[in-house]
Formats: structure tokens, sequence, C-alpha cells
């Protein structure tokens, strides 16, 4: 993780996102001018925030677009109410 993937990620929580019920949402770009390397860091990078979050207590939620042409809503808001489903879900729709 990179000085700004670590000051965004521990600066969700000092904002105090994991402490007051908040919806996320990521919004990914998939177009193709995007290699695997960077995409894979995106997701890494996701899964490294949603992971500061407070999912299983039911504080945050969650959800993941992707964009290219088009916009894909990968998962809505209320579709995982853990982090370990959420990663996995990442992973599934991301393949």
């Amino acid at each position: 993780m990179n000085a700004v993937e670590y000051t965004l990620n521990t600066n969700v929580c000092v904002m105090a996102a994991c402490k007051t019920r908040s919806d996320i949402v990521f919004a990914v770009d998939a177009s193709s001018s995007v290699g695997e390397d960077d995409f894979q860091t995106t997701l890494d990078f996701v899964r490294d925030v949603a992971s500061s979050l407070d999912i299983d207590g039911g504080n945050n939620r969650v959800a993941v677009l992707s964009f290219s042409d088009a916009v894909d809503l990968r998962f809505h808001l209320d579709d995982y109410s853990s982090y370990s489903a959420l990663s996995n879900a990442i992973s599934m729709h991301f393949r």
C-alpha cells in the first residue's frame, strides 16, 4: 500500500465513518485503458478501505459499480452484511 492509499484508508475511520451509519459506493474503472495490475490494485484498495468499515456491525453498507462504456452496478448497498461476504463478492464479480 502506498502513502496515498494508506492516508485514504486510515482517514476513513478518522472521519467517523466507522462510528456512524454510512453508505459507501465505490466506482471502479473497468475500461480497457486500465491494465490488469492496476485493476487488481484498485480492487485491493476497495477491500482495504472496506476492511476498516463496520460492515459486520451494520453501521456501514458498501456497494460497488464499475464503468467503462457503460455503468454496471455490481452489487447493492444491502447485498452483503459482513466484510467476509463483501470481500468474496468483490472477487466473484470481478473475474
